[in-house]
């Protein structure tokens, strides 16, 4: 791999880039892109810690799915244990970079086996794996960020290095100080979900998060026909889908007799019923924020 890639300079922009990310999704999948184009890695899979397990965030693949994240490759719901018996949950239990030449010959005195199961599914044949746990500045576990099958110039599996496990563990810790700073914004923003559901018996965590969702697609689809640049339609989905969480937080503003009322609302009623879009856009009045105009404009 050329030296210049890993230039420390290089390692300071790509942190810089992490920082300007605000959706937590976003930031994870542009973490499992910019480590696996740092050491030239063919895929990676990023998981995120959870109650003393490991759960699956991003799987990206250039051999299966060139520039793309693929959702059907991701286990739904399924996890591993942090401890000592798979790779990722080696690294995230012992807090310890683990650099695997080939996973289909591991030393048998170890504690962590390869799960060959995805390469039975799909085809794909695994070998060097660099799994380095996310670990911030306060040492806790975010996650783990594991790459495979570093490629050579003549695009050949290789072993990764020394070197990558260095860079890459210095990579990390930036990126796990902004996977906390994310996570900490995005709970802040479902917390004021939650209390608009505690107002209204209708809304659900689950309803915001789909309208999030839904509207980051949406717009994706409006802005390929438009010819909206790829970096603009980054730029606008990271605020969108968080903003779009929000679209009936001023729902808290709204009377309690009106909200759970289980018949047919009156005519004034629904006058004040509709009266929780501007109530909401209020509170985002930052004229200099690009993240309050959108979500001011969500809620309207």
């Amino acid at each position: 791999m050329p030296d210049e890639k890993r230039n420390p300079l290089k390692l300071l922009e790509a942190s810089e880039r992490l920082y300007q990310v605000k959706d937590l999704d976003a930031l994870l999948e542009r973490v499992l892109s910019e480590a696996r184009s740092f050491v030239n890695a063919d895929a990676g899979t990023l998981y995120m810690a959870s109650g003393g397990h490991l759960y699956f965030s991003f799987v990206q693949n250039d051999t299966l799915f060139r520039g793309e994240t693929k959702d059907k490759y991701i286990p739904s719901g399924q996890s591993l244990p942090i401890d000592k018996t798979s790779i990722a949950g080696y690294a995230a239990k012992t807090g310890e970079a683990l650099l695997i030449d080939d996973v289909y010959h591991i030393q048998s005195k170890v504690t962590f086996a390869f799960n060959p199961a995805f390469d039975r599914e799909t085809s794909y044949r695994t070998k060097s794996i660099l799994a380095v746990p996310l670990k911030t500045r306060d040492e806790e576990i975010v996650g783990v960020l594991q790459l495979i099958n570093a490629r050579n110039s003549s695009g050949g599996t290789v072993a990764f290095s020394m070197q990558d496990r260095i860079f890459i563990s210095e990579f990390a810790r930036s990126a796990a100080d902004a996977i906390e700073r994310a996570r900490l914004s995005r709970e802040m923003v479902l917390r004021m979900v939650e209390l608009a559901e505690l107002r209204d018996p209708f809304e659900t965590g689950r309803h915001a998060k789909r309208v999030g969702a839904f509207a980051v697609e949406l717009y994706a689809a409006g802005s390929a026909r438009r010819g909206v640049s790829a970096r603009e339609v980054h730029k606008v989905s990271d605020v969108l889908r968080a903003a779009a969480i929000l679209h009936d937080v001023g729902k808290v503003a709204v009377s309690d007799t009106i909200l759970k009322k289980p018949h047919e609302l009156s005519f004034d009623e629904k006058v004040q019923m509709r009266s929780h879009t501007w109530l909401g856009a209020r509170l985002f009045r930052r004229t200099n924020s690009f993240w309050d105009y959108m979500a001011a404009e969500v809620c309207l």
